[in-house]
């Protein structure tokens, strides 16, 4: 599983590096649960449970960053047309 874990963050920091931090907590989280179910704390039940709780909020964190990144994305291609029909615009204007 570290293995895995390494090539995924490795992926993250060079592709989405504003993802890893929510991923890295959720694998705490999973850890946590894990050692529960190993130190006969949690039945494999509520274990199953967490791990759910956890991997939908992960993915509810995950969508609400790519959301906003997608608007930011919007938001500068916007402002980016915009600039272009102003100068436009002013060459138009310039034309006799």
């Amino acid at each position: 599983m570290q293995t895995c874990r390494r090539r995924v963050a490795n992926y993250l920091r060079q592709n989405s590096p504003t993802s890893l931090a929510p991923v890295l907590s959720a694998w705490t989280d999973e850890d946590e649960v894990f050692v529960g179910v190993v130190q006969r704390k949690l039945s494999w039940g509520t274990a199953a449970t967490r791990l759910r709780t956890i991997q939908i909020s992960l993915l509810s964190k995950l969508t609400d960053r790519a959301i906003q990144l997608d608007a930011q994305f919007n938001s500068a291609r916007q402002a980016e047309l915009s600039r272009r029909v102003a100068v436009f615009d002013a060459l138009t204007n310039l034309a006799p």
